[in-house]
């Protein structure tokens, strides 16, 4: 006679269950089997399985597949490893009633890993993508060093460990390659390839997996694109097939060499804030690592961010509100936890929306400043409202994981009691003797089992009913309060504009207006910068005697300077010109404070915003320029200095259509040309960009004197070789500009790489102030000038062409 696989006892084959246990004996019975696939989703490499998840009222069996492995443990100890097959955990129950199994997938695994905020030594911004093969070979040593405490382990709780150690052996790569390097040699891919692999296999030894293999390296860099006013990727290196699958364009075919030393220009300029989108990236991935899912304690966030922030880029009050947004979720681990990664998804986002702000405002310091300013204000009235959002929603899930937890309780209890009935019936209806009844009695029980069943599908249903009516009046009650926000905030934001569109009116507007709009001390400052600047077109000797009316000691001093020049006869007619002055000041005087009292009233009744504003606007000072220094040494100049850009036009084209041997002769007849003009006015060399130079002079004069000749030059080496001519495109600017080793940086110099980028083939372009420097000696002929848009300054921009043909 058979045994019963439940119990052990012997049943009768025509038995459809156990009388003993209940244990179903045919075939036909409901399987009491859980897979590893029914319980484990895709992402998880692991997933804690406790003996309630598992079906079957006394007998538990559990179906490890191939690619599969679990672990026992009994009392919180590892007991025994599980492979694949068929194994029942019936006998769990008597060696200990805390035994929980936890799976795991010991086939090859791809996730992918992807590290932003890597720079080349240009500098510029690249990101690498990859995919990395693993295998968990010891599981229990992954589970004890990686998961301990936590009811699951992803990939990306793995990607989120490996992320330090991935950007730390990138940021030795790229750091000694430019651009360049990293797109032209096919090599380098391989190489890094290995120098990540080598990175990442000890640790992911230590914590029993294994790294089979790193697949799909692509390298992509963040560009400012100049129609959609957003950042966009562009590959450096990758296949034409996977480039073209994500849509993306590779990032030589768009820009041309000077364009990325203007990048490299900007990237230098905006190095903190890209630093800092890095450490806020570095520090989601260590929030993300944590698989136990929370943050237990203030000292634990505080160990978190000082191994995050290895450069110390935080600032004090960003510590205090990753604290502060902690404290919201009080004695809430996992909500704290939470709170926390969307605080600093939050400040990312903050930073990666100043660089934009950068890109669109970054030549004109104070309204960069004030943009910078609304955007954080915006930013902090909105987390109390994303705060309450997420709060609401971590409530929401948990109500509904509860619903759905009592549900599959109950549902498991009324399967088990089902059992229990129906090995009961079977009995007795073993010992009826008439088919008839047996399927009278068959029949009565299912019908009522089916009554049982659509009466706990109603009551499961009106609870669910009220679950989400409570969920939808709080998701309305949280849009309305979001909505008046919005409204706030673009009540706000139009303020804000007002303010700046009156900033840009005062900035243009004469100095009576200025002094009409302030207050007393402002309007007395800017008075006395209106009579200093009224003498500029005056004599010593007319300044000293309109100051002689009120000054006794001037009065004296000029007597003398008068009584000197007696001798010469000229001194009656130095007394009537002072008797002449001194009427002509004291009409002036008159005037002046008849005006100031008319501008007076005009200030009484302006609105007190205009009088903030304007005060705002008079109190920022003009930069204080240093002494020029003298460049005609070999040593490379700083300070003011004179900028000059050049590239050659359809340089791409040209390299296309003449191959690399004849392009590069090219190239360096272009280059012979370009540096002996330069030694002859007296410039630097900067740096060369392949198809262009940056040069820096002393003297504006001689930056364009040296532009006039190199275009005349290379129009005679055009007429020599018809068949390849050599269009240049040159931009000059002159203004500050930071000194580094042999480079320049800042404002300046972008704003003379965007002016060259105007510039057409054959065109020499300057700024306003490089014509007002170099136009009175009348030795320079400029056009009429044309207004053109520059990245970085709001409106419009004049630059000049220079004639020198």
């Amino acid at each position: 006679m058979p045994n019963c696989p439940g119990c052990g006892r012997q049943v009768q084959a025509e038995w459809r269950f156990c009388r003993t246990c209940g244990q179903a004996l045919t075939e036909d019975a409901p399987s009491q089997t859980t897979s590893v696939g029914d319980l484990v989703a895709p992402e998880f490499l692991a997933r804690l399985i406790r003996l309630d998840e598992m079906s079957g009222l006394l007998t538990k069996t559990l179906q490890i597949d191939e690619g599969q492995a679990a672990l026992l443990f009994l009392g919180g100890r590892h007991d025994v490893t599980l492979g694949p097959g068929s194994h029942s955990i019936s006998a769990l129950s008597s060696r200990g009633r805390d035994a929980s199994v936890v799976l795991f997938r010991t086939a090859d695994v791809t996730m992918p890993l992807s590290v932003a905020g890597l720079f080349t030594s240009d500098p510029l911004p690249v990101t690498l993508d990859s995919h990395l093969v693993v295998k968990v070979e010891r599981p229990l040593l992954l589970w004890t060093n990686l998961a301990a405490g936590a009811d699951s382990y992803t990939t990306q709780n793995l990607a989120g460990s490996l992320y330090p150690l991935a950007e730390e052996g990138c940021e030795g790569f790229f750091k000694t390659r430019s651009i360049r390097d990293v797109a032209a040699d096919s090599s380098l891919s391989r190489d890094l390839q290995l120098a990540l692999s080598s990175q990442l296999d000890q640790p992911l030894s230590r914590w029993g997996i294994r790294l089979v293999s790193l697949q799909g390296v692509s390298i992509s860099c963040q560009a400012w694109d100049e129609v959609t006013k957003s950042r966009t990727d562009y590959f450096v290196t990758a296949s034409e097939e996977r480039a073209g699958l994500e849509g993306r364009k590779r990032l030589f075919d768009v820009y041309r060499e000077s364009e990325l030393q203007t990048m490299a220009q900007e990237t230098a300029e905006v190095a903190a804030v890209e630093k800092r989108v890095s450490l806020w990236a570095r520090l989601r991935q260590a929030l993300l690592s944590n698989a136990r899912g929370e943050l237990e304690s203030q000292a634990e966030m505080e160990d978190l961010v000082r191994r995050g922030d290895k450069d110390r880029l935080l600032k004090d009050d960003e510590r205090d509100a990753l604290v502060r947004a902690m404290g919201e979720a009080k004695e809430d681990h996992h909500k704290a936890r939470i709170f926390a990664l969307r605080r600093v998804e939050s400040e990312g986002e903050h930073e990666l929306q100043k660089l934009d702000l950068w890109h669109r405002y970054g030549l004109e310091q104070e309204r960069l400043t004030m943009e910078i300013s609304a955007a954080r204000e915006e930013m902090e009235r909105r987390w109390d409202m994303e705060l309450r959002r997420l709060g609401a929603e971590i409530e929401q899930q948990r109500r509904r994981e509860n619903f759905r937890r009592e549900q599959e309780t109950e549902e498991l209890a009324l399967r088990s009691r089902s059992q229990l009935g129906q090995a009961r019936t079977a009995a007795s209806i073993a010992d009826l003797e008439r088919e008839q009844d047996r399927a009278d009695m068959e029949m009565g029980l299912d019908i009522l089992d089916r009554l049982k069943r659509e009466q706990i599908d109603r009551e499961w249903q009106q609870r669910l009913h009220a679950l989400e009516e409570a969920e939808r009046q709080l998701n309305m009650e949280l849009d309305a309060e979001s909505q008046r926000m919005e409204m706030r905030l673009r009540e706000t934001r139009e303020e804000h504009s007002h303010e700046i569109t009156r900033i840009q009116t005062l900035s243009t507007a004469g100095i009576e207006t200025l002094i009409a709009v302030s207050g007393p001390e402002q309007s007395q400052l800017l008075a006395q910068l209106a009579r200093t600047r009224a003498f500029a077109g005056c004599t010593p000797e007319k300044i000293l005697a309109m100051q002689a009316a009120d000054s006794p000691q001037v009065a004296d001093a000029l007597k003398e300077i008068l009584t000197a020049t007696a001798a010469t006869g000229q001194l009656e007619q130095y007394e009537r010109l002072v008797t002449q002055l001194k009427d002509s000041a004291q009409t002036s005087r008159e005037d002046y404070q008849h005006n100031l009292t008319v501008m007076h009233q005009m200030f009484d009744k302006a609105l007190d915003s205009v009088k903030e504003t304007a005060v705002a606007f008079s109190a920022v000072s003009a930069p204080v320029a240093p002494p020029q220094p003298d460049l005609r040494s070999h040593t490379s100049p700083d300070g003011i200095v004179t900028l000059f850009f050049s590239d050659i036009e359809g340089s791409t084209a040209m390299t296309e259509r003449l191959g690399d041997q004849r392009a590069q002769q090219v190239l360096r007849d272009h280059n012979e040309i370009v540096r002996l003009q330069v030694a002859n006015h007296d410039g630097f060399e900067v740096k060369s960009m392949g198809d262009g130079f940056m040069l820096a002079f002393s003297s504006a004069r001689n930056g364009i004197r040296c532009a006039i000749d190199v275009q005349r030059n290379l129009a005679v080496y055009s007429n020599e070789h018809p068949e390849q001519p050599l269009r240049v495109r040159i931009g000059i600017h002159t203004g500050e500009a930071i000194k580094e080793s042999e480079d320049f940086f800042g404002r300046n110099v972008i704003m003379a790489a965007r002016i060259s980028s105007k510039a057409q083939g054959g065109q020499i372009l300057v700024s306003s102030l490089v014509k007002e420097l170099t136009e009175s000696s009348g030795d320079i002929r400029f056009d009429d000038g044309r207004e053109v848009e520059l990245k970085g300054l709001a409106g419009l921009t004049r630059v000049h062409g220079v004639e020198w043909e």
